[in-house]
This record gives structure tokens, sequence and C-alpha cells, in this order.
């Protein structure tokens, strides 16, 4: 993989909900709460904020940004209706999404209160790995 570029999935996602890659420009998202500290905070609507259309060149079409903002709404919205959670995001289990197998990559995943088992074997005992 040496000299390849891939991006990562989380780069993607900053850069379809950041309206400045549409060439757009919205001000004060945060603001320095201390100015001797330099402490930044995000913006709840303290500050009055300002939004700039066509401030700048786009890098990505305008309706290609609005149709990914779109699909990304539609994707919250079903996980919302299904109780589907993001890896990671449970607080009872705070290593839930982020332990993987050594082996095969997989997840680690719970399978009882008191053992944990790697997905992995799983996967060995249907077949779908040697």
């Amino acid at each position: 993989m040496h000299g390849e570029s891939r991006w990562a999935a989380v780069s993607v996602v900053r850069i379809l909900q950041n309206e400045k890659y549409k060439g757009d420009l919205l001000m004060q998202k945060y603001y320095i709460r201390d100015f001797l500290t330099k402490e930044l905070e995000k913006n709840d609507g303290k500050l009055t904020q300002y939004y700039v259309e066509n401030d700048h060149e786009a890098i990505i079409e305008r309706e290609i940004w609005d149709a990914a903002q779109l699909e990304i709404n539609r994707i919250k919205e079903f996980k919302r209706n299904h109780q589907i959670r993001e890896l990671g995001s449970s607080s009872l289990e705070p290593f839930y999404g982020k332990i993987f197998c050594g082996c095969c990559g997989g997840r680690m995943v719970k399978k009882s209160r008191k053992k944990c088992v790697a997905l992995h074997k799983f996967r060995q005992r249907k077949g779908w790995i040697l």
C-alpha cells in the first residue's frame, strides 16, 4: 500500500459537510471565548453568523453538494427511525466498534455479558475464511 493515496471516509464526510467546498462561506462558526488563552468555542447562536453564497470558486458543484446533503440526511433519518447507532457511540460500551481482530480485521463483538469473542471465529466456523 506504499505510495497509494486512499481517502478516509471521515475526510470525505467532512468535505461533504463543509459549505466551503461548494463555494460558500459561513462566518463565525467558532469564536474566541477567552482572548488570553485563545480558547475557541462553537457558536451555538451566541454571536450572529453570516452566510455568503458564491464567496469563492467551488471545488464541488452546488448540485452535487446539495444532493449529498439530501443523502446524508436520509441516512441519518433512517438510522434514527431504526435505532441504528454509529460505531463507538455508546457510552455503555466504550470499545464498541473500536477493537478489531488481528487475523481477519473483523470487529470484535460481544457474545455475552461475561465473554467476548472475535468475529473471525464465527467466519471460520462458517467457512468464510481459512
